[in-house]
Order: structure tokens, then sequence, then C-alpha cells
């Protein structure tokens, strides 16, 4: 489960107290520098005017980070701070847990079209954008999309990966560029690994989708495998996100999720975000989509159902009841009009709640959450 805050090893978030000016992006590289050779083992004591603990702002608290970027202690530790920041208070760093960050290139396009293309929709414009990305500007989109969560106060990024290939549409390219601009920017990221191999429910695999397209499980889970022998970061992790009940099969859907329980790493999953995905998925399977992971006894702690935006109560207790999260992204959802999940139903239930930007229409989780209260 990503939670607001409580992620181990994650940067905190400087906010400003007095005057109030919002710090430039850079700041958290500024004050948490990169580490480097010879620096490893050094450690970084910061100090600031407060610091949001045990749930209220407290003065004299220090904030022990080691070279490597990981939080080590806070408290009332009564130590000389190497970095001391005066009229700012420090806070968590938010999570988000559920990002497309190439999206970020989508920002005004999907509202509109020009005359005589009305009935063009939001994902035939996805992949447009998607068909026209090289590695630069992939590159770019992404830091892009980092920083911005950075300047907001997130440093904790769930990345919903599914634009493996360049232009040839082979080589899983995209993959290192990922977790290289991530580490450029300097947010920490949680790297889901998206597995999209079928076109729609018994459907194959459209042109426009073949930059995303895996071979088959086997090779998926041994690329993943790789992929997590290379990361060295502390602030990097890797995932795994069959990406939905359309672009995997349920048998396929299993056999990742009990790679992940093998392997002790989450597993993110779209879910009934449109009613169209429900109606496919009972066409072919006479379930829902999230029927068909309880059905099979797919839930548990370790996965995140993104969106559950027609999924009906008695369906979200007992996601609930599986410790199962669900992740809300209500600026995209609104924007999609894609609907507005049974807020109420999972807050009674005790159901584990996220918060994702999805397709960064806007960055900001305060939008979010102002969303979900309306």
């Amino acid at each position: 489960m990503l939670r607001l805050g409580d992620v181990p090893g994650a940067p905190a978030y400087v906010m400003p107290v007095e005057p109030i000016t919002l710090l430039p992006v850079a700041a958290p590289r500024a004050v948490f520098p990169r580490a480097s050779e010879g620096t490893m083992d050094r450690e970084t004591v910061v100090e600031a005017d407060f610091t949001w603990v045990n749930g209220a702002f407290e003065s004299n608290v220090q904030v022990v980070i080691s070279g490597r970027g990981v939080i080590e202690q806070v408290g009332l530790l009564d130590v000389q701070p190497t970095v001391r920041l005066r009229k700012r208070a420090l806070l968590p760093g938010i999570v988000n847990a559920h990002s497309h960050a190439f999206q970020r290139g989508l920002r005004g396009f999907g509202e509109s079209f020009p005359r005589g293309e009305r009935s063009r929709t939001w994902r035939e414009t996805m992949y447009d954008l998607v068909d026209c990305l090289d590695e630069e500007e992939f590159r770019n989109l992404c830091r892009m999309a980092f920083a911005e969560m950075l300047h907001h106060g997130i440093t904790t990024v769930g990345e919903f990966h599914y634009l493996h290939h360049d232009r040839s549409g082979a080589g899983y390219a995209f993959d290192d560029v990922l977790l290289e601009v991530a580490d450029e920017v300097g947010i920490r990221i949680v790297m889901l690994c998206s597995y999209y191999a079928h076109g729609g429910v018994g459907k194959p695999l459209d042109v426009t989708q073949r930059r995303f397209a895996s071979e088959n499980v086997g090779d998926f889970c041994d690329r993943v495998a790789a992929l997590r022998e290379r990361v060295r970061s502390p602030l990097q992790t890797i995932g795994v996100a069959p990406h939905s009940i359309r672009a995997a099969t349920a048998e396929e859907i299993a056999a990742i999720a009990a790679f992940a329980r093998e392997n002790d790493m989450a597993l993110h999953i779209h879910a009934e975000e449109r009613s169209e995905e429900v109606e496919e998925s009972r066409s072919g399977y006479g379930f829902s989509p999230v029927e068909v992971l309880l059905e099979r006894d797919l839930l548990a702690p370790n996965v995140t159902l993104i969106h559950c935006t027609q999924t009906p109560a008695e369906n979200l207790r007992r996601i609930a009841d599986a410790g199962a999260t669900v992740c809300l992204c209500p600026s995209t959802e609104a924007n999609r009009g894609d609907g507005v999940a049974d807020v109420r139903t999972l807050v009674e239930a005790g159901a584990n709640i996220a918060f994702g930007t999805d397709s960064n229409v806007r960055i900001s989780m305060n939008e979010e959450m102002r969303w979900l209260e309306y």
C-alpha cells in the first residue's frame, strides 16, 4: 500500500513557513544532494524551524539522512545540524500512487477536437502521442512530470509504466530511460512494470499498442527480475502491473500475482474505470473485472486496484476485507467522465485508499482530495 508520508526512505518535502514563497524545484536536491563516491557514508542532519511529527508541528527536531538519501532517524536528537532551514517547516513527502508520466504531453489536447473530429476519443489522442514520441521527447515529458511533482510536495511516485518500446516496437528501451530520469530529477520511484499482451478480452493487440507489448508471462517475469538486479539505488523499487483485464487474461494475471507474492513485490492493476470495460469482462468471463480477481483469490495487501469507479458497494467491501488498496484519481476520472467511486462505502468498510495523478492533466494532491471531497 502506498500511503501519504508513510514510505521509509522517502525524502521530506520542504514547505515554507514565513515568508510564504514556494521553494524552487531544485530545492530538494540542494537540501539532499546526490550521493557520490566518497560521500555514501556521510550523514546529513537537517533541522527546520518546525517539523511535522506525531500529528503536530514541533521545533528542535532533527532529521538524519544517510549518504544514500535514506531517512534514518527523526526526533529530538540534540545533535548539531549540518543543514539549518530557517523560516521553513518539514513535512513528510506525499506519495503519488498512480502516474503515467508521458501523458503529461496530453495536457490540453484531450478536451476538444477540430471541427469534424467530434467522434475522436481520449484514447485515440493518447495513441497519437505515443506514435510520435522518440526517446528524447519521452525523457523530456517524464522530466517535466517528475519535476512538477517535486515542486508540489510529491516525493515518491508509483509510475505505472507501459510505454516500454521505442518506435521500432521492441527493446524495452524506455524502461531504463524512466529510471534514469527519476534519478536525475531526484524523486523516489516505484516503477510498476506493466504487462500488456492483448487489445481487449479475446482480442489481439492493435497496431497502435505495439509499443506497449509484452511477449508472454515467462519473458515478462524474467525481464522484471533482471531489472530488479540492475537497480542499485535505495530510492528505486520495481513492482508489477498487469495493465487490466483487457490487456491480460485472468490466467496471466494469476501467474504475475504469484510471481509478485514470491518476490515480495507490489502489484497494481486498472480495474472498472469505465462501464464498457465491465461489460466486456462480463461478456468474456461472466464476471466484472473485480469479480474475476475476487473469484480467483488474487486480492491481497500487496495489490492496488486503480479507479473502481464502476464497482458496486458489495465488491468494494470484499476488496477492503482482502486488505487490498483502491487508488482514486479524481481529476483524471472527472476529466474523462469516468464517474465517481463509492467513497462512502470505502471509508465505512475501512478500505485502504491511495491517490494518484494518473494522466497528469494537473499535478496536485490537494486538487485530487478536493475533487474527492466534492
